[in-house]
């Protein structure tokens, strides 16, 4: 809280909203300066500086406590808050950033994509790591063709013949994948000659509560929620045994459900939900046994919802297995959330939303569903307000350059009063969709946003929707695996 709190006041906004010309912002109703930040803020902004831990300690240092305080701190990604972080104008710092669901198809090969040279070491610096052996691993990393292999060409960077191996690689165009490449929708460490390169995906965001939900499962008897569009498992596929195999085409290797039911289909297999895994029979993906595999079987997704109206998400897989302390039951990972008409909540006053959600102790233990939405409907909706409001009020989910999508995808972009312009996903429907994608210049740079809000709302237990909502938060970290990317 003191980083958070010093932060704010010493090195960025101050204690005061101010005017254009440096004045501080005055309350009409009681003649004092605005705060810029309250305890609310310093509390849910703490949890961005957890994970910090230091470096090893260099041979070169003298120190009385035996500590490195000399190099940068690093971080241990499992012991960062998972959760979503409030900013300072009622949204979430995952606001503006695009979603994990909407990257494009094998974003690893597309234009702007970065990689990282890690030399002849196969451990990741920016992933998580696994315990396996190394020696005996040959799928440790993704192996790419020197013959026809276009992001060979590109991390090889060949100079009269030789490889170059830069130490950064920003992918100049959009690459064809070759060989094995074309199997995987993402990659981890691909190895280039004896050389090996990290991936590093570009910063996005995933909706903490979604529909659907699907458990998964670990070779270690845990078990949690999935969300079905996001690549949280791997694949484990069956045939007439209870046992599931693996056919991984790297250790580490995750993909959407979709993605994993037709990789058992390539193998005349299903996806299933087994009682464990034919180590024997599945190579050295098994060697993977602290990550997830996908399962067909549902999983309860529920929240928890405090006296003061902050949120703790909840996952209830199916069967008897140990849930991860972060979204157990008894949870106390709660975050705040923006609740509409001044804070209308279920609480202890209201019996839980009139008996809506569960009383457990002092909390309302509730059933969700989300609903996405568009928020404009036509141009006439979009051009109300200014971009400076728009921004801040409406659009939240960064989307990509509609011209990525192929020259057909979206018609002619209309420009509105405003200076917004609307790109409609096809001729056909003059109304806007979800897909509506917004192009705003603000402060000299180009921003692309989806037309669409995801919302939560409490629901009973017949599943009939109630009036209590709130805007679903965004966040950075997959809650079955943390990664020091992310």
């Amino acid at each position: 809280e003191n980083y958070a709190r010093e932060i704010m006041q010493l090195f960025s906004v101050g204690t005061s909203l101010l005017n254009m010309d440096g004045t501080p912002k005055l309350d009409p109703n009681t003649n004092l300066s605005i705060e810029t930040y309250s305890n609310e803020e310093i509390e849910s902004l703490a949890r961005v500086w957890t994970g910090f831990d230091r470096q090893r300690i260099r041979g070169n240092i003298e120190d009385y406590y035996k500590t490195n305080r000399l190099d940068p701190m690093k971080i241990i990604a499992d012991w960062r808050d998972f959760f979503p972080k409030n900013n300072l104008y009622g949204g979430y710092i995952g606001d503006g950033v695009e979603l994990c669901s909407n990257l494009q198809e094998q974003e690893f090969l597309k234009k702007g994509a970065q990689y990282r040279l890690l030399g002849s070491s196969t451990t990741p610096e920016m992933h998580k790591e696994f315990d396996f052996d190394q020696v005996k691993s040959s799928k440790r990393q993704l192996v790419l063709d020197s013959t026809s292999s276009m992001l060979y060409n590109e991390l090889c960077n060949s100079v009269n013949g030789e490889c170059t191996f830069p130490a950064e690689v920003s992918i100049s165009d959009d690459l064809i994948c070759s060989s094995v490449e074309c199997d995987v929708n993402s990659v981890r460490i691909v190895k280039v000659d004896q050389m090996f390169f990290e991936y590093m995906r570009k910063p996005c965001v995933e909706f903490l509560f979604y529909n659907n939900a699907k458990t998964i499962k670990s070779l270690q008897n845990s078990a949690m929620c999935g969300n079905p569009q996001m690549t949280h498992a791997s694949e484990a596929c069956c045939d007439a045994s209870s046992l599931a195999s693996r056919n991984c085409r790297y250790l580490g290797e995750r993909m959407t459900y979709d993605d994993a039911t037709t990789r058992c289909e390539e193998n005349q297999k299903k996806l299933c939900s087994p009682v464990g895994i034919d180590t024997a029979s599945c190579d050295e993906c098994c060697q993977d046994n602290q990550d997830y595999f996908w399962t067909t079987v549902d999983c309860g997704l529920y929240l928890n919802v405090d006296g003061e109206g902050k949120v703790a998400v909840v996952h209830l897989p199916a069967g008897s297995h140990d849930t991860p302390s972060h979204v157990y039951q008894d949870s106390f990972n709660f975050f705040r959330v923006t609740w509409p008409d001044g804070g209308h909540f279920p609480s202890l006053s209201n019996n839980c939303g009139d008996g809506a959600c569960q009383l457990l102790d002092d909390q309302c233990f509730c059933a969700i569903s989300v609903q996405e939405e568009r928020i404009f409907t036509n141009d006439e909706e979009a051009q109300r307000n200014n971009v400076q409001q728009i921004l801040h009020d409406y659009l939240h989910t960064r989307s990509n350059d509609p011209a990525t999508f192929g020259p057909d995808e979206y018609v002619e972009p209309v420009l509105l009063e405003n200076g917004v312009i609307a790109h409609l996903k096809n001729a056909v429907n003059i109304d806007y969709d979800i897909d509506t994608i917004f192009e705003v210049n603000y402060h000299g740079e180009t921003k692309f946003f989806r037309n669409m809000k995801s919302t939560v709302t409490i629901v009973q237990s017949s599943g009939a929707a109630t009036d209590f909502t709130f805007r679903n938060p965004p966040y950075f970290m997959t809650l079955s695996r943390a990664e020091r990317r992310d």
